[in-house]
């Protein structure tokens, strides 16, 4: 009878070790078909309220943790923001002013042993309990030959507190681009929209915007988890960096009802108190002014020599997706971006 409680128990016991192994390897829930996206010409042409007044920003750029990440800056330009009367109505930290958008794109290196689907590790806190919702940012490319391949697909999963893990394949929508093109408006974003099996992608480099991710969330710190997406049909990527995208960041916010978007409002700021202008004073008498001298010349000032500026080199094409500005590229958007780098980049 002991030896048959003992067969039994080691049994019960590797049943358990067995459950916990195929926990730990179970592919995530596809939620895909659960959320909704819009890129972030659309969100500002229709002032779509996705993030609000209340959202926390988690940078990209600002992981705790993550294997070998790589980089890259992306400058895109809406260019007829000033025509469409297109305005920042959101304190969008991308947005550089007047149509003009800085992207710190980020992509992790996954570790191929165990493979770790590139994980990349994010802190964040809420003041109270609640229903929150998640909004990811990002694209990625998906070259013309390779669309509708479920082992080229790309997209991200994620989890907090490392709880359930779920994922997206943005394969399917306007976050997939086929080409690093940087200028849109409205005539070549409805020119570059594309047919696929079951969506959309585009011509163009689109940041696009997930949200409708909802979160249970106790008041206090959390963490959020960021990982490749893990499977996409049949096909279970196991090795490797191609399911990843250009990484720009989430936005945590209370979550709101479909009525509650539909009526929700930013608060008005504050208007500049006005000032009472300062009372006139008594003008002086006008009193003849003296006999000056004759004004001397002044010297002509000599013009300093000028200086051939330093031949710049195109910067090397960092790891991951994609390839950077052309020297010409570069150089036309140093002025603009030396103006822009004091804005949000603290």
């Amino acid at each position: 009878m002991k030896k048959i409680t003992a067969i039994l128990i080691a049994i019960f016991m590797l049943a358990n070790m067995m459950a916990v192994v195929a926990s730990a390897n179970a592919l995530p829930t596809d939620i895909t078909s659960q959320i909704q996206w819009v890129t972030a010409y659309e969100m500002y042409e229709k002032k779509l309220p996705i993030v609000r007044a209340d959202a926390v920003f988690m940078n990209a750029m600002d992981y705790t943790a993550a294997t070998a990440p790589g980089s890259g800056i992306r400058m895109c330009t809406i260019t007829d923001w000033a025509e469409r009367g297109l305005e920042e109505y959101f304190d969008d930290y991308f947005h550089d002013g007047d149509g003009f958008f800085f992207y710190d794109a980020v992509w992790a290196n996954s570790v191929a042993d165990p493979y770790d689907h590139g994980l990349m590790e994010y802190s964040f806190s809420v003041e109270e309990a609640g229903i929150y919702e998640i909004v990811f940012v990002g694209c990625a490319q998906i070259k013309a030959e390779n669309v509708d391949l479920n082992d080229k697909d790309r997209g991200f999963a994620f989890s907090i507190d490392n709880g359930e893990i779920q994922q997206v394949n943005i394969s399917d929508t306007l976050g997939i681009f086929r080409e690093y093109k940087y200028e849109v408006d409205k005539a070549t974003y409805e020119a570059n929209i594309l047919p696929t099996t079951n969506g959309v992608n585009h011509q163009l480099f689109l940041p696009t915007y997930y949200y409708g991710i909802q979160l249970n969330l106790t008041a206090g710190s959390h963490t959020l988890q960021f990982y490749h997406l893990f499977s996409s049909g049949e096909h279970v990527f196991e090795s490797g960096n191609g399911p990843r995208l250009n990484y720009m960041g989430a936005y945590v916010q209370k979550w709101l009802t479909s009525d509650q978007l539909a009526n929700y409002k930013y608060p008005e700021t504050t208007a500049e108190p006005e000032t009472t202008p300062a009372p006139e004073t008594t003008k002086a008498p006008e009193t003849e002014a003296p006999a000056t001298e004759p004004a001397t010349e002044a010297p002509v000032a000599t013009e300093a020599p000028a200086t051939q500026a330093p031949e710049t080199q195109a910067p090397e094409k960092t790891g991951g997706c994609g390839s950077m500005m052309s020297v010409g590229a570069l150089l036309a958007i140093i002025p603009v971006a030396a103006l822009v780098i004091k804005k949000k980049r603290d």
